[in-house]
């Protein structure tokens, strides 16, 4: 990513699936329970079918749920009254512009996705990452959605339809029962992703969050981007929440 290891933010390593490596030194005995796979779950309906349910059960509450209905960061600031809650869950980027902060320098990862659809004897879903110098498939998802086998594959760079094919068949070869078989490519896609924060990012956004508990005593609140694993976000964003809202609130989040 020609930038140095010591930029990355130590959070990054969960998101990227460090943390579940082990390193094992020559004529060390292997961890124990080190190759049983981890097990986890996909929405039945995938994520479409998973945010279509969470809204209907958020209307039930009496949420309202706004969409297509843009809100600046100046907006959301400044219209915000002394008994309301903020929740800033989209790029917290434009927050910085209302500050004297400058914005943190990015790292970012050039990621080729591929979808094809699968017919495949293994346990669903399953996730493999590739972590040698060896091919260019860096990640690979088999996942059943609306009655389908999916596999999603993520390259570090652009690659060819045969050996993308080829270099799956070798990745999924130890977890199938028989050959597999990739049908149709349903979508290709090309992006920057920011998934790796910087430790000069970090600490922008703690300075941030600090300048913006000051300025709307703690009822502005920044959806946790200084972490990339999603459960550390999700549980600070819930403490922050409850705090803010201990003495009854009105919230609204941008997202």
């Amino acid at each position: 990513m020609k930038i140095w290891l010591d930029q990355i933010h130590a959070s990054a390593a969960p998101a990227l699936g460090l943390d579940q490596v082990r390193l094992v030194s020559p004529g060390e005995a292997p961890v124990a329970n080190v190759s049983a796979p981890l097990r986890g779950a996909t929405p039945r309906d995938g994520l479409n079918g998973l945010f279509s349910a969470a809204s209907r059960a958020l209307a039930r509450l009496g949420v309202q749920i706004r969409l297509h209905s843009l809100v600046s960061p100046r907006d959301a600031a400044l219209t915000r009254t002394a008994d309301d809650i903020v929740v800033w869950a989209a790029d917290p980027l434009p927050l910085f512009d209302l500050t004297i902060q400058p914005r943190p320098r990015l790292i970012g990862e050039r990621v080729a996705s591929y979808v094809y659809r699968a017919r495949i004897e293994a346990p669903l879903p399953l996730t493999i990452r590739n972590y040698t110098a060896e091919g260019k498939i860096s990640a690979l998802r088999v996942y059943e959605s609306r009655g389908e086998t999916l596999v999603s594959i993520e390259c570090v760079d652009e690659v060819g339809d045969a050996e993308l094919r080829a270099e799956a068949l070798r990745l999924l070869g130890p977890f199938a029962r028989r050959p597999m078989i990739l049908e149709a490519c349903l979508l290709t896609n090309m992006r920057t992703r920011f998934t790796c924060p910087s430790t000069d990012a970090v600490n922008r956004l703690a300075r941030l969050q600090g300048e913006f508990d000051r300025l709307h005593k703690g009822r502005f609140l920044v959806a946790g981007w200084e972490s990339a694993d999603a459960s550390a976000r999700i549980s600070a964003l819930a403490d922050r929440l409850g705090a803010a809202m201990g003495a009854g609130a009105a919230v609204s989040a941008v997202a």
